[in-house]
């Protein structure tokens, strides 16, 4: 409407003018001023005067129309210092001079990633776009801009129940992190859609917090759902929570997919402190991976004989059930391997049962607790193989846990010794000082 006007107004003074300024001209032809004894005006003079007058009126009025949604220099010239604005200036003249569909998704895409925040606008366009790969690719692009001006349209994205791209919307919103994208991602997770429960799940496991912990760790508690529990259970593993290792290795024997038993294994070890580890060792060929399970369990022997976590007959004991392990791994043969490292775990277990673990929330498990989940974990799969309903690569796990348990170990041990005393000095030192005494006290005296 304000077009339509501005357009109208426009089109009568456009067509009046000429008629206006000729009636003016044909009446001050005989008009004249004389400033001062040289300087005379004549009626073009005064045409042009009276011009510049009009002018000034619309200046004026100009004065009093606030543009709401106007932006200042300061502005604009913080969102181009913000991002790569090149980047997002390349990438809009890609989307709006190519015709293929891939090149377009491919110029969306790269402008969330320029970070511009003059990226979120052309986005949330792209989100009508017609082409499903470029909805696609914008809704990931508004992910990556980091810019909460982009949670608003992601919401409404995920809420549409016809948008086919509500599951990029729901992981886009856990890469923005914002306060404002949690409680619709909680309430994605009773979608009935499961790839919408499972990027919800994802999501949810980027932002992170307590809450978010605790309402995943109620998901996993309530019935299970074979569809979204592998999520969980990474989702939960990368928040270091405890809780899930026993209840995951009971729902193994669920999946008949080998891949879906060692991604949550993988899982577990993440769960434990060894990151990665599981499947970077499962990578290798079987032959390096062998050498590199005999070498972790030879490091395990290592530490073991070198902590002071054990009294003395226990040590001994380990030592001697290890070495068991060893020889029968080398011998190939797994279910004796597997039994004694459950004995291993079970004798470390019992030994280390009167150290309490220190008071810290499921987020971040004390070393003594990490130390106990994972004894408790290689005795509950070693139960699992006395029964047949063992998974593939479980040696490889149950090296993982034994190894990362007295690794643990190592730690508990030196941050004991760097412990301060009431005396302000380090265990180390006092021991140290005390061992020096009691030679003293040990040195025969000389007669005078």
């Amino acid at each position: 409407m304000y077009f339509a006007g501005w357009a109208f107004y426009v089109s009568i003074v456009g067509t009046l003018g000429p008629a206006i300024g000729g009636f003016l001209v044909s009446r001050l032809q005989s008009a004249h001023l004389a400033i001062g004894s040289s300087w005379a005006i004549g009626d073009l003079q005064i045409m042009f005067l009276i011009s510049a007058v009009l002018m000034i009126v619309p200046n004026l009025l100009l004065r009093r129309i606030t543009d709401t949604k106007a932006s200042s220099p300061g502005y604009l010239l913080g969102q181009l210092r913000r991002g790569n604005p090149f980047a997002f200036a390349y990438n809009v003249y890609l989307f709006g001079r190519t015709e293929k569909e891939s090149k377009r998704a491919q110029a969306a895409r790269a402008m969330g990633r320029s970070k511009s925040p003059m990226a979120v606008e052309r986005l949330v366009a792209a989100l009508d776009d017609p082409s499903p790969d470029v909805r696609s690719q914008a809704a990931k692009g508004l992910g990556e801009t980091k810019n909460t001006d982009a949670v608003a349209p992601l919401i409404e994205e995920l809420h549409d129940e016809e948008s086919d791209i509500r599951s990029e919307a729901a992981e886009a919103l856990g890469k923005l992190r914002h306060p404002q994208g949690i409680n619709p991602l909680f309430d994605a997770l009773n979608d009935s859609d499961r790839r919408i429960r499972i990027s919800a799940i994802r999501a949810l496991a980027i932002i992170g917090g307590p809450e978010v912990r605790e309402r995943l760790f109620q998901a996993f508690s309530g019935p299970f759902d074979r569809v979204t529990f592998p999520a969980i259970v990474d989702a939960l593993s990368r928040m270091g929570d405890l809780r899930i290792i026993q209840p995951t290795i009971g729902q193994l024997e669920n999946y008949r997919s080998p891949v879906i038993r060692l991604q949550l294994l993988n899982a577990l070890c993440r769960t434990l402190g060894a990151k990665n580890r599981f499947y970077k060792l499962l990578s290798l060929d079987e032959l390096e991976r062998t050498d590199r399970i005999h070498r972790l369990l030879e490091q395990s022997r290592k530490r073991l004989s070198s902590t002071r976590l054990l009294d003395a007959d226990a040590k001994a004991e380990v030592l001697r059930l290890v070495d068991h392990a060893i020889g029968h791994f080398d011998l190939e043969r797994e279910t004796e391997m597997s039994i004694f490292l459950g004995a291993v775990a079970k004798r470390i277990e019992q030994t280390r049962m009167e150290v309490p673990p220190d008071p810290k929330p499921p987020s971040d498990p004390s070393p003594n607790a990490r130390i106990r989940a994972g004894l408790q974990a290689i005795q509950v799969l070693v139960q699992m193989k006395q029964t047949g309903k063992i998974v593939r690569e479980w040696e490889l796990f149950l090296t993982i846990c034994l190894a990362q348990a007295f690794e643990l170990m190592e730690q508990v041990e030196k941050a004991q010794k760097n412990q301060k005393t009431p005396h302000g000095k380090t265990r180390k030192d006092a021991e140290g000082k005390k061992g020096k005494e009691e030679a003293c006290n040990h040195q025969p005296r000389t007669e005078r």
